[in-house]
């Protein structure tokens, strides 16, 4: 799962010189649910030779 976080808090997450690392884990939160969506998408996603909007359209 990739890390996404609030928009105030990137410049903490990617500022070099945080080094404090407890500060940084309470960022690893679950997302709230309403900031993710999901939905079926054909098999040409997950295959390079496919390109364009075939690889991110719903499926069915």
């Amino acid at each position: 799962m990739p890390v996404i976080l609030a928009p105030q808090d990137c410049a903490r997450w990617l500022d070099p010189d945080n080094h404090g690392t407890a500060s940084l884990k309470r960022l690893l939160a679950a997302a709230p649910e309403d900031r993710l969506s999901e939905w079926p998408v054909s098999r040409a996603r997950n295959t390079l030779w496919h390109a364009g909007p075939v690889r991110a359209e719903k499926a069915g």
